[in-house]
């Protein structure tokens, strides 16, 4: 089962194309009624769009120690897609609110925590995005 990285902002956000020839990170919108009726009640958004990698699913955004060991995971490329979505959450985040959600869909909480997610942070030697926690971008 894939992880799924959804992106919610106040204002519409362009797209990124999937290159079938360079495949990289690539951004969505999320069009499907199923998945928008499970997600407007968590991101209040009406622009939802859906984070993906050169997997072409969101399961690139992701590194660490694993990913160096193992030839098929990919992970300079795993690290460029992620730095390429930091590099689009910085552009898009000025005058916006923008919340990163996270989920693989097999649990459902009455609740989801909250917390602050800032691009500088992310490390050089691992990157996840947690599941089921609203992430606010600053």
């Amino acid at each position: 089962m894939c992880q799924n990285i959804y992106i919610s902002s106040k204002k519409e956000l362009p797209e990124i194309a999937w290159n079938e020839n360079s495949p990289g990170f690539y951004i969505i919108k999320v069009n499907h009624q199923g998945t928008l009726e499970m997600l407007k009640p968590i991101l209040h958004s009406n622009f939802i769009y859906e984070a993906r990698s050169h997997m072409g699913c969101s399961c690139g955004l992701c590194y660490a120690d694993w990913s160096k060991k193992l030839p098929t995971e990919n992970h300079l490329q795993r690290v460029k897609d992620v730095r390429d979505f930091a590099n689009y959450l910085d552009i898009h985040k000025q005058d916006n609110k923008i919340q990163i959600f996270s989920s693989m869909w097999d649990e459902f909480p009455d609740e989801y925590e909250q917390k602050v997610f800032k691009t500088s942070d992310i490390k050089e030697d691992e990157f996840y995005i947690d599941e089921m926690i609203i992430l606010n971008v600053l």
